[in-house]
């Protein structure tokens, strides 16, 4: 028996060290990263440090990661992918920079996961001979963000990732996303990257977040104030009793609730109701505007000019033509730079209330989404006060229908969540249709960047092969 004792016992001690040593290390490995060259990219990961999903955060990302699949190796390697990605494909110049931003749940796990892309980057670039900077993003972050970060006790990088889960869980609070750790963020995140992933442009995919997020806020305050007008009516204080009787609640409890909700939402819900309102017509002279329409037909000669420019540095790999597609890429961007800049001058002759930013090539709405936030907050507050008496708000919306039928109070509810609910999916079907033709067109920018950067790698193993035979 005591040989049996000396054996087993180091055997546990073993197993269980492993063990814990396991779990450390895979919740360390856990993490959120961009990579912005513009092209800017997210890469989520497991536990275990391998990728999960790798997304495109604007256009240009939509034409480096067509046709790729990144999933399943580890964080560094996917990163080293899209840097040579980006290489290939002219985005990435020599002596530029790769910003990379870390988020995960500890300042210490996030350092461990720069310091692997770091040294796999170092060592990418020494094989290719390409000199280029890597940047961390965590220093360039602003200090707004920092500050919140520090009021909530979690890292910036981590803030950021709180509020992209946000983005997609519009049941999701700051309080309740704090205590999550990156793995379940990421698993929101990734979810919502999947319902977006027919939608063609970030700007469309950024529109349908905004619109499904109101409508998920519109159908919670509707939900709130049909509550608040039965316990407000005592007409009804029978049948109240009777459904609370089966949650031990009184109508007191419910109504003092309901009241302080009603008193804090007031002001902010009719703000967000105007701010969308103005969102709504926004959109619709983004996508009827004959001077902006005009614009992305020009974008549409001088990319057909740029694959002319590149067919004949193919044909013919001179200093002049190769400047011929510097210049014609050159144009592209510019138009699609006056192109931001027409929108967003379109939008302030709409006397917007709505505070617009171009960021990383991109419309964002900051005033809006910070409202958004802000309703998402309060509104959640309340539906766990419920929670804590032991209620779930949507059970209790259907045993108030079911006692209260013979009056008509559910009807506007329903018309309202039917009409929030009938914008955001008509947007997504009507944008969901020119899916494949955008598809095509992503497909064809990504040969032709490839194509002239063979053509140039060719010229220039062809110069150096006359050099050195020059030299014999």
């Amino acid at each position: 028996m005591k040989h049996f004792k000396k054996i087993i016992i180091p055997v546990l001690v073993l197993v269980l060290t492993l063990v814990l040593v396991g779990c450390t290390n895979s919740e360390r490995n856990a993490s959120y990263v961009t990579v912005d060259i513009n092209p800017s990219v997210e890469v989520i990961s497991n536990k275990k440090g391998i990728v999960i999903s790798v997304n495109a955060l604007n256009d240009d990302a939509q034409v480096l990661l067509e046709g790729e699949t990144l999933e399943g190796k580890t964080t560094a390697d996917v990163v080293v992918e899209i840097a040579d990605l980006a290489i290939k494909l002219g985005y990435l110049r020599e002596g530029g920079k790769v910003c990379i931003t870390a988020s995960a749940d500890s300042e210490e796990i996030e350092a461990k996961v720069n310091g692997a892309i770091n040294k796999a980057m170092n060592k990418f670039k020494e094989q290719k001979q390409f000199a280029f900077e890597v940047v961390d993003g965590a220093k360039q972050i602003g200090r707004d963000i920092v500050k919140k970060a520090e009021e909530l006790g979690v890292t910036a990088g981590k803030y950021r990732l709180i509020l992209r889960a946000m983005a997609f869980d519009s049941s999701l609070t700051f309080e309740a996303a704090k205590e999550m750790s990156a793995e379940e963020l990421n698993a929101i995140v990734k979810a919502g990257r999947e319902e977006l992933k027919d939608l063609y442009s970030e700007e469309l995919k950024k529109a349908y977040q905004y619109m499904k997020s109101f409508s998920e806020q519109t159908k919670n305050a509707f939900a709130f104030g049909v509550l608040h007008f039965l316990v407000n009516t005592p007409f009804f204080n029978d049948k109240l009793e009777e459904v609370l009787a089966e949650y031990d609640v009184t109508i007191d409890q419910v109504k003092d609730i309901l009241n302080t909700y009603s008193a804090e939402l007031t002001e902010v819900g009719f703000e967000l109701q105007a701010l969308m309102e103005e969102y709504y017509q926004i959109r619709l002279e983004l996508d009827t505007n004959a001077e902006l329409v005009l614009l992305l037909e020009e974008k549409v000669t001088l990319k057909l000019e740029l694959k002319a420019a590149v067919k004949a540095y193919k044909a013919n790999p001179t200093d002049e033509n190769e400047a011929a597609v510097v210049a014609a890429r050159a144009a592209v961007e510019a138009k699609q730079e006056e192109i931001l800049a027409k929108k967003v001058e379109i939008i302030n002759n709409l006397e917007s209330t709505i505070t617009v930013i171009i960021e990383d090539g991109k419309l964002v709405f900051a005033g809006l989404e910070a409202a958004l936030f802000e309703v998402q907050e309060i509104t959640q507050k309340y539906v766990e006060m419920f929670e804590e008496l032991g209620i779930e708000l949507d059970e209790l919306m259907v045993n108030f229908r079911g006692q209260f039928k013979a009056f008509d109070i559910f009807g506007r509810f329903d018309n309202a969540i039917s009409e929030c609910e009938g914008k955001y999916k008509q947007f997504k079907n009507q944008h969901q249709a020119k899916m494949n033709e955008f598809k095509e067109k992503v497909q064809e920018e990504k040969e032709l960047r490839m194509e002239f950067h063979l053509a140039v790698q060719a010229r220039k193993g062809s110069g150096n092969n006359a050099g050195k035979k020059a030299g014999k």
